[in-house]
């Protein structure tokens, strides 16, 4: 390969529970099947690996050349203690896998987790 392939996107980051809490259920909700595409360094090591797959008749899979991912920027409320920004919740290694924070960003960037039902419905509305 010409490039590096990271895993699939689960395998890159581990949740930080807060305030006795476990956030797992609510990013699995959150990402659904993104937590299964697989990271890599570019899309030329995705062709590659594409190509590997249909020579060997191996499932589809979805891959994020990381060299292509572009996070918007995002505004969040600030001050808030009612919502915590899901990307917040996430520890990852940018070192070991650069541009995982764009990645997560893209798949996790617009979702808050709200501290009851009735302030997550006023977010919602």
């Amino acid at each position: 390969l010409s490039g590096k392939f990271y895993g699939a996107v689960i395998e890159n980051f581990e949740i930080t529970n807060r305030e006795q809490f476990d956030y797992s259920i609510a990013v699995e909700a959150a990402a659904g099947n993104k937590l299964f595409f697989y990271l890599v360094e570019n899309d030329a090591v995705a062709a590659q690996l594409i190509e590997i797959m249909k020579r060997e008749r191996i499932a589809r899979v979805t891959f994020i050349p990381l060299n292509k991912v572009r996070a918007r920027p995002r505004q969040y409320p600030r001050g808030n203690v009612d919502v915590i920004p899901m990307l917040n919740l996430l520890d990852y290694d940018a070192d070991a896998v650069p541009g995982i924070a764009a990645a997560l960003a893209q798949i996790f960037g617009n979702t808050l987790i709200p501290k009851d039902l009735d302030i997550g419905y006023d977010y919602a509305m």
